[in-house]
């Protein structure tokens, strides 16, 4: 595919994605929101916690390969907790401070889990895909994700407004 077809791909994979409340920064987004992105430690755990029940992602646990992001006074304003299934890494969930959407932390967080664990694959919750395309996932058959993060739609309330979508966000290189 040549430039202007990818400029083209592009385009049109992130046409419902509203970006006007997006800041202006370079790419990647967020580096100037937060200032470290570390391996969670168990100090940080019921942070975590918190976060997760409060986006509505149950009571979570098993953050041995969570990443979280943190401000200037240290404070966690997101995470990304990665589950390994059969040497690949799934994210399962990202969650990110509502304060702080759309100021490119999520990017930052998926950015920097990518360069650590290599190709990740998710599945999206409908809201999020035009988010999820613009900084590079592309759809996937189900039977690419683990049934382990698959299952989580199946139980889910929610499925027919969440039109959930899994993804992978490829290995950069």
């Amino acid at each position: 595919m040549g430039k202007s077809e990818q400029d083209d791909a592009l385009a049109h994979a992130t046409e419902a994605l509203d970006l006007s409340g997006m800041n202006n920064h370079a790419y990647p987004y967020g580096t100037d929101a937060i200032a470290e992105i570390r391996l969670a430690a168990p100090a940080d755990y019921p942070v975590i916690i918190h976060m997760g029940e409060t986006a509505d992602m149950g009571t979570l646990s098993g953050f041995e390969d969570t990443l979280v992001a943190t401000d200037a006074n240290g404070a966690i304003v997101a995470f990304c907790r990665l589950r390994i299934y059969e040497g690949i890494a799934h994210v399962n969930p990202i969650v990110v401070d509502e304060s702080l959407r759309g100021h490119g932390v999520g990017a930052a967080l998926m950015g920097a889990a990518r360069e650590r664990y290599g190709e990740l694959r998710f599945v999206a919750r409908g809201s999020a895909v035009g988010f999820y395309k613009f900084i590079g996932c592309t759809p996937v058959p189900w039977e690419e994700i683990a049934p382990e993060v698959a299952h989580d739609c199946d139980d889910c309330d929610e499925y027919e407004t969440c039109h959930p979508l899994p993804m992978k966000f490829p290995s950069a290189g």
